[in-house]
C-alpha cells in the first residue's frame, strides 16, 4: 500500500473518529516506494492566502481558516493548500515507516489542518486547468479549459493592502464571486481555480461570503525552485463526476468510512454523521 494511502487514511479516521490511540495501522513491513514527481516549470512568485471559509450552510458562527500557496512559474501555476505542501515536502525524506511514523507524528503534534484540500494546477497542460482532489480514499484529477469565467468589470476600484485594485465579477460553481486584482503585478492568476484578470487577483469571495481569500504575502524568489507535480496513480474523470462522487459520500460517509475503523467507540457512526452534516457548504454547489 503506497505511503500516500496509509497517510490519508490515518488522519482521515483520527480525525474523524477522534480516536488516534485506537486505530490500528500495521506500520511494519519493507520500506515504502518513493513517490516520483515530475518538474513542470521554474518557480518564480510564491504568494500566500488565507482563506476563510464556512463549512456549514446553516451555522454562521462557524468560521475555519486555511493556510494556501500559490506558486506562479514562467508557464504553469500551482494553488494548494500550504498545510499540505509543507507534508508533501515532509514525506519527499520518507525511505521507511519509521520516518513515516515520525512524519505522522510530528504533523498531529503541529495540529496542521488540510480541510480545504483541491491541488489545482493552471495552464498544465497547456490551455487547461488540472485539479487534484481526494473523496475519502480515492485520488480523482479532472481537467477544465484554462479561466472558464465570463469576468465582467464592475468599475469599482479602491487601495488594499497598499495597492490600487479593481473589482470583477463572475460565476461558477453555482456562485457569484467578486474579485479584487491589482493591473501593477502583471499576473493573470489568483487564488483557487480563478484568473484570467489583468493582474493578480488579491481577493476573492462569494457573495454570501462563505468563502473568502486573501493575499497576506507575494515573494519573488531569488533563487527560482521548482514547480512540481507527483506521479502518483489517480483516477482520472470529469469535473462533474468529481462533484457527483463528493456528493454521493457526504449522503453515505457512514457506511464508507466503517469498513476502514478498527476498534472505535459505539458512538463513532454517529460523530461522521454529525460532522458530514456541518460539511454541507462545499466551494462548488454545482458541476454547470
Amino acid at each position: 500500500m503506497c505511503k500516500y494511502l496509509f497517510f490519508s487514511l490515518f488522519f482521515l479516521i483520527a480525525r474523524t473518529a477522534q480516536t488516534q490511540d485506537r486505530v490500528l495501522i500495521d506500520l511494519s513491513g519493507p520500506p515504502l516506494p518513493k513517490t516520483e514527481y515530475i518538474v513542470l516549470d521554474l518557480l518564480l512568485v510564491e504568494c500566500h492566502y488565507q482563506l476563510r471559509f464556512q463549512p456549514d450552510s446553516l451555522d454562521p458562527e462557524r468560521i475555519l481558516e486555511e493556510p494556501m500557496v500559490l506558486h506562479i512559474g514562467q508557464k504553469v501555476s500551482s494553488f494548494l493548500n500550504y498545510n499540505r505542501y509543507l507534508s508533501s515536502q515532509a514525506l519527499k525524506e520518507v525511505t521507511s515507516r519509521a520516518d513515516f511514523n515520525r512524519v505522522l507524528n510530528e504533523s498531529l503534534a503541529s495540529n496542521r489542518s488540510e480541510r480545504f484540500a483541491p491541488h489545482v494546477f493552471k495552464n498544465h497542460p497547456e490551455g487547461k486547468i488540472t485539479t487534484h482532489d481526494r473523496v475519502f480514499m480515492d485520488s480523482f484529477e479532472y481537467e477544465e479549459p484554462l479561466y472558464p469565467f465570463e469576468w465582467k468589470l464592475t468599475g469599482e476600484s479602491e487601495q488594499w493592502e497598499g495597492y490600487a485594485v479593481q473589482q470583477a465579477m463572475t460565476h461558477y460553481g453555482g456562485r457569484e464571486w467578486l474579485a479584487w486584482f491589482a493591473p501593477e503585478i502583471p499576473f493573470s492568476d489568483g487564488p483557487y481555480k480563478f484568473g484570467g484578470l489583468p493582474g493578480l487577483i488579491l481577493r476573492l469571495y462569494d457573495t454570501r461570503q462563505h468563502y473568502v481569500f486573501e493575499l497576506i504575502s507575494l515573494t519573488p524568489l531569488e533563487l527560482p525552485g521548482e514547480i512540481e507535480i507527483s506521479a502518483s496513480h489517480r483516477l482520472r474523470t470529469t469535473r462533474k463526476r468529481f462533484w457527483e462522487a463528493e456528493r454521493k459520500f457526504r449522503e453515505d460517509a457512514v457506511n464508507i468510512v466503517k469498513e476502514f475503523l478498527i476498534e472505535t467507540p459505539a458512538d463513532t457512526p454517529q460523530r461522521i454523521e454529525q460532522n458530514m452534516r456541518r460539511r454541507n457548504n462545499p466551494i462548488e454547489l454545482t458541476a454547470d
